[in-house]
């Protein structure tokens, strides 16, 4: 959520710390399991993860601790995920989806 856009997104991966070189081309999911998590959460999957890469039960009322001021308001989270989720459906019909430790070509 700290970023604009999937292609600025996909910059920070190829450039930044420990960069992925194919970042600019592979399935979002494949770059990092922070993303993989992000994904699962707007895309609302749930496919077998770690226990601690699984969404927290309760979802964003259930965090304890220091939160974003403005995921507070519950209208704009809505929003936000709507506009994540739909940013990723359309990286991943142009790059396909990771899920599971497989590419896919697919966006079902």
């Amino acid at each position: 959520n700290f970023f604009e856009s999937i292609p600025v997104l996909r910059h920070k991966y190829k450039t930044y710390g420990h960069s992925y070189f194919d970042a600019l081309k592979m399935p979002l999911g494949k770059i990092h399991e922070d993303l993989r998590l992000a994904i699962n959460c707007v895309t609302q999957r749930r496919p077998n993860l770690k226990d601690s890469y699984k969404p927290k039960a309760g979802g964003f009322e259930a965090i304890v601790g220091w939160k974003p001021l403005l995921f507070e308001h519950s209208g704009y989270r809505s929003l936000r995920n709507h506009e994540l989720r739909e940013m990723v459906l359309e990286d991943e019909a142009k790059f396909g989806r990771f899920i599971e430790g497989k590419i896919t070509n697919t966006t079902q």
